[in-house]
């Protein structure tokens, strides 16, 4: 189990994303996940998840069917964490 839930939302944030989820990855002080949930993407966000995750059992991929919004997204990350605390990172920061 978790201790740390590293919740990201993403909507359309291919090109940084990746750089995101491995600077997460990259901090190696407790165990931790990484759940990202799609909310509804254009581009290939989902794509690129989808295949980080198939490499990393860390990364744990949600997906809204179509655009929620993003409090309604941060809810749901909320919801599906498993570790003991949260934190949140945009799909367009670094760790």
């Amino acid at each position: 189990m978790p201790r740390v839930s590293v919740c990201m939302p993403a909507y359309n944030a291919e090109r940084t994303i990746r750089e995101a989820i491995l600077s997460v990855l990259g901090q190696e002080t407790v165990p931790l996940e990484v759940v990202v949930c799609d909310d509804g993407s254009h581009d290939g966000t989902l794509a690129l998840v989808e295949g980080m995750a198939k490499g990393d059992a860390r990364i744990r991929l949600l997906t809204n069917g179509s655009n929620c919004g993003i409090s309604r997204t941060r809810n749901r990350l909320l919801a599906e964490s498993r570790g003991e605390f949260v934190a949140w990172l945009d799909a367009d920061d670094l760790a």
